[in-house]
């Protein structure tokens, strides 16, 4: 998730159909922080990708939020 880079796009394949998304921004904050962010992008049709950052570290998360197209 590191390598997201802002503009990439980001496709999902759920029940043989392809959603594709575009990757608009990358946050990197602690584990009390993600529902702050959630909010910001909750009145749209957004998909957010989240992981432990650093890798193998549960000290803070990485939050990829990108919007349908």
């Amino acid at each position: 998730m590191p390598k997201v880079k802002e503009a990439d796009t980001i496709i999902i394949q759920r029940e043989g159909k392809e959603y594709h998304y575009q990757m608009i921004a990358r946050h990197i904050v602690t584990p009390k922080q993600v529902n702050g962010i959630y909010e910001q992008y909750n009145d749209g049709d957004y998909i957010t990708l989240m992981g432990c950052y650093p890798i193998g570290s549960d000290e803070k998360r990485i939050l990829i939020i990108a919007k349908k197209l």
